[in-house]
């Protein structure tokens, strides 16, 4: 997954669907919301059921110290919901954007790679984003001579900045 092609879809569903602690200032996601995504973005099949989801999330956590006294293990940050978005997209292998389904056979999508399901679950999140988050978006274009996905800010000529020694 390309950072600047998907992260930003990705983190503008984070930030729409988090809980904060108010006690610790401290943003966070927990299975409920976790799966409300999930639900939103029609993830949830007889492919890749609810079980499915709770696994994803559960060990998509980090290794906590005390789960007795503590409820960090339920509660999911960034990074963690990277990754379970990660192990949902390994889960559901999703067909391209607009390809033909019967093309498409499970066996078919089960062989993709792991970044071309990122690519193919980012549109299923889109739907779940923001209003004014999807109308702005774009989808970057890859160069053709680097490779590299390019944002349209990417594309903008940018200002020379000029440092004095003096």
């Amino acid at each position: 997954m390309t950072p600047s092609m998907n992260q930003t879809v990705l983190c503008d569903v984070f930030q729409e669907k988090k809980s904060i602690s108010i006690i610790f200032i401290f943003r966070f996601m927990c299975y409920d919301e976790f799966l409300g995504i999930l639900t939103s973005a029609d993830l949830i099949t007889d492919e890749f059921p609810e079980r499915d989801a709770i696994t994803a999330f559960s060990q998509s956590m980090m290794t906590q110290v005390d789960e007795f006294d503590n409820d960090r293990h339920m509660k999911m940050q960034k990074v963690e919901y990277f990754e379970a978005l990660a192990r949902v997209a390994e889960g559901v292998s999703p067909a391209p954007p607009g390809a033909n389904i019967e093309e498409w056979p499970l066996a078919r999508r089960k062989e993709q790679l792991l970044a071309d399901k990122m690519d193919n679950l980012i549109p299923a999140l889109l739907n779940v984003a923001k209003k004014e988050f999807r109308e702005r978006w774009r989808k970057p274009e890859r160069d053709k001579s680097t490779g590299l996905y390019l944002t349209p800010a990417d594309t903008q000529p940018k200002k020379a900045t000029f440092y004095s020694t003096i």
